[in-house]
């Protein structure tokens, strides 16, 4: 069994507190000298001492734990995401449990109620369509969340997503600019706000350049 604060507490003949406020970084601001400091890290060190970080969460109300729920994990888009979600997350001392919707509204939302009841910190949520009801009640409990790639203009949620519109307008006219007249657009998830955001920016490009045809 690994050592715990009151183990390093005894062996150096300190106070539980004092090894606390060191090895949490707090030694300098609750005025522990250098040497004292010094003494308990090294300590600590030579005795592989793991924190228990369930006794802190229990402690400080926190658990340093954020969860990311998207719709498909092994898709590229939401991999990626996935994976710059984790190392921003460690370099702010947390840790990210990831989440697969699998693009299904119940699944979503016994995920979603799943991760709270774990106490964890906050959410990233790339939501179905489905969503809405779940996010209401994240929103009336000021839970804290933000949504990804995907939003409902309707809720006063913080959400960080691209120019659908404006990325869609661009690529139309470049298509169009390089000599191609007929543009076909295809989407996933139809039913989706940010889709029909994309389809406002293609149909837009077309109309300016005379090119749209009525389906």
């Amino acid at each position: 069994m690994g050592k715990s604060l009151k183990d390093i507490a005894e062996a150096l003949k300190v106070s539980k507190t004092t090894v606390s406020w060191v090895l949490s970084g707090r030694g300098d601001e609750q005025k522990i000298s250098s040497a004292t400091q010094k003494k308990i890290i090294d300590y600590a060190k030579q005795v592989k001492y793991r924190p228990n970080y369930l006794a802190k969460s229990l402690s400080s109300g926190k658990t340093k734990t954020i969860g990311l729920v998207v719709p498909f994990i092994g898709d590229t888009f939401y991999a990626q995401v996935a994976m710059e979600v984790e190392l921003v997350a460690e370099q702010l001392g947390y840790t990210v449990t990831f989440c697969s919707s699998e693009s299904n509204p119940v699944r979503e939302n016994n995920i979603i109620q799943m991760l709270r009841s774990k106490n964890i910190d906050g959410l990233i949520i790339a939501p179905t369509n489905y969503a809405k009801s779940e996010l209401e009640n994240l929103i009336q409990e000021k839970y804290p969340f933000v949504l990804i790639d995907r939003f409902f203009p309707e809720l006063n949620t913080n959400y960080i997503i691209i120019d659908n519109i404006g990325c869609s307008y661009n690529l139309v006219n470049k298509l169009i600019n390089e000599g191609r007249k007929k543009i076909a657009i295809i989407t996933t998830a139809s039913a989706l706000f940010t889709m029909s955001l994309r389809y406002e920016g293609y149909k837009t490009a077309l109309i300016e350049h005379d090119c749209f045809i009525s389906p």
